[in-house]
């Protein structure tokens, strides 16, 4: 199971209504990019 899949189980588990992604660190376009990144693996996934 790929870690996306794993945290919107575990957020579902936990009757949690979302999830947060955050970009920080010193490397602010490849935090952004990345953060963009997972968003749009979370939004793939079909049963979230």
């Amino acid at each position: 199971m790929s870690r996306t899949k794993r945290a919107i189980a575990l957020a579902k588990k936990l009757k949690k209504s979302g999830i947060t992604v955050v970009a920080s660190s010193s490397n602010s376009l490849e935090d952004i990019l990345a953060a963009e990144y997972l968003v749009k693996q979370i939004q793939n996934i079909k049963y979230y």
